[in-house]
């Protein structure tokens, strides 16, 4: 009886009957199941796609509800949004039950990186809000990492972002919420005016 290269799986031979064609396939699959089984658990590893939210036109802030959940433990947030109506700092708040938690339970550092023009950096503690990113005028693109929203543990976050639009910049910033609340959301909102067009999608991380 043939078999494949690498996992060994029970092929049929040229000679075999076309009679024995079904259980010849039920057995291969039993075989791929198993050593699948035993590559992957009964998990898919990488990136789980949990929810797509879209930004409004001019809207103060954007929501993304329900994406944290005890199916995975950290998560990451594709971030796009198109333009903003003032030149200021990004906030963020987590959230729960579809409200934002404002305590005084925000710690968090950020800088950015465009040279000499209008250099940031900022660290604050026991604030009611995250400060992620800096920005003068466009849009931004940015990655950001969530570590344990919905365990009873601090959460936490790091961020790398980039400015799109005449003064182009990269930020990095990062932060923990120092209570063990359980998460299920957050909220993006600029310090002042508003921001138009863009999506945030969030992902798992199934490892």
């Amino acid at each position: 009886m043939a078999t494949t290269t690498n996992y060994g799986w029970t092929t049929p031979d040229d000679t075999a009957l076309v009679k024995d064609g079904a259980a010849a396939i039920r057995a291969l699959g039993t075989s791929i199941d198993t050593s699948m089984n035993t590559a992957l658990g009964t998990r898919k590893s990488g990136l789980v796609l949990i929810s797509t939210t879209n930004v409004g036109s001019a809207v103060s802030s954007v929501s993304v509800n329900d994406c944290f959940s005890a199916t995975f433990t950290n998560y990451l947030a594709s971030v796009n949004i198109n333009t903003f109506s003032a030149a200021d700092v990004v906030n963020m708040r987590l959230r729960v039950s579809g409200a934002d938690s404002s305590a005084s339970s925000y710690n968090y550092a950020g800088d950015n990186t465009p040279g000499t023009y209008d250099q940031w950096t900022q660290a604050s503690y026991g604030t009611t809000a995250f400060v992620w990113h800096r920005y003068s005028s466009g849009g931004i693109t940015a990655n950001i990492n969530f570590y344990s929203p919905f365990a009873t543990l601090n959460t936490s976050f790091n961020n790398i972002s980039n400015c799109i639009g005449s003064n182009p910049r990269k930020n990095t910033s990062g932060g923990y919420f120092d209570a063990t609340t359980s998460f299920t959301g957050f909220t993006i909102y600029p310090n002042s005016g508003t921001m138009t067009g863009g999506t945030i999608r969030v992902y798992g991380y199934n490892i």
